[in-house]
């Protein structure tokens, strides 16, 4: 039998007690559907909504302390310099790439 994803998360813990940032997520989602359905007691809200508050701190430290690993991976593999990661800017770029190859 597969273990639980709840085996998996106290497995994959890390030593301070870290929650997998995949794992968070999931959860994460999981408290956000049970707060939209609005069929949980006001005292159930409250603890799921401040799980969730730790659950996004907890996310949002994991991406910050991996955003830094792969700026120093960047500098360490050529003196490249580090720049912000912009996800919205993806789309621009290849729009304007493609536009310049249709000319």
């Amino acid at each position: 039998m597969a273990p639980s994803s709840k085996a998996e998360a106290e497995a994959a813990s890390s030593a301070d007690g870290e929650v997998p940032f995949e794992v968070a997520l999931e959860r994460l989602e999981a408290v956000v559907q049970s707060l939209e359905g609005g069929e949980i007691e006001l005292e159930v809200a409250l603890a799921r909504f401040e799980e969730g508050v730790r659950l996004v701190g907890s996310c949002t430290k994991q991406l910050e302390t991996a955003e830094r690993r792969i700026e120093a991976l960047v500098e360490e593999a050529g003196g490249l310099v580090a720049r912000p990661f912009d996800l919205a800017g993806d789309d621009g770029e290849e729009s304007e790439d493609s536009d310049e190859e249709e000319d």
